[in-house]
């Protein structure tokens, strides 16, 4: 049959292709050339083949599982258990026996995607995938650096700022105490005396201690 096929790709041997895995146990294979012939068959295909193809394809998908991927990426290599199976677009699923499997998505320029699953009978997954490209990888490690390193300064502003900031309030505060000391003193002195002279020396004082303050 397909030896036949590849000279003549009719849709009737599509169907006797899957008829045949089917009888040989082989069911994933099976049910994707049911599919195939669901797919292609022209529209004056009779009534009951149709109905025929159909219902033995219902029957394997209650047996099997299948995965498909939803993506607008076009190429995206399928890989499970370490074998090809498929490329985006897929124009049908991707038949499995019930199991575990590794799958793995990629695509040269971007970051491959790694899905473990386990399917059960009659479990049919749709699986929606997003590959994120190198180059966008790149220019988010980029920005992620450009942002720690002008956290980095900002810190080193920060502190620098701060310390300043203390210092001057230290010595405000020291200036701050020496001007009222020696300000105390001078209004003192200069109250006590009836010394022209002493007097202007003390108001000296007092406007030097007020510089201070």
């Amino acid at each position: 049959y397909r030896a036949a096929r590849a000279l003549f790709a009719s849709f009737k041997i599509d169907l006797n292709i899957g008829g045949v895995l089917a009888a040989m146990g082989r069911r994933t294979e099976s049910a994707k050339y049911h599919e195939i012939f669901l797919l292609k068959m022209p529209k004056t295909v009779p009534p009951a083949i149709v109905e025929q193809a159909t219902k033995k394809l219902g029957g394997l998908r209650k047996e099997l599982s299948s995965v498909r991927l939803e993506t607008d990426l076009k190429g995206v290599q399928i890989q499970i258990n370490g074998e090809d199976v498929d490329k985006t677009p897929q124009q049908y699923p991707h038949y499995l026996e019930p199991g575990k499997y590794v799958m793995i998505l990629s695509r040269e320029g971007y970051v491959s995607d790694t899905r473990r699953l386990a399917l059960r009978k009659g479990d049919h997954r749709t699986i929606k995938v997003t590959l994120t490209s190198l180059a966008e990888v790149r220019r988010i490690q980029e920005e992620r650096d450009r942002v720690v390193n002008a956290r980095g300064r900002k810190k080193v502003i920060g502190y620098s700022c701060l310390a300043a900031g203390a210092a001057l309030a230290v010595g405000a505060s020291v200036l701050y105490g020496v001007g009222g000391v020696k300000g105390g003193q001078a209004f003192d002195g200069y109250s006590s005396t009836s010394s022209t002279q002493e007097q202007e020396r003390y108001k000296e004082q007092v406007e030097s201690a007020k510089g201070l303050i």
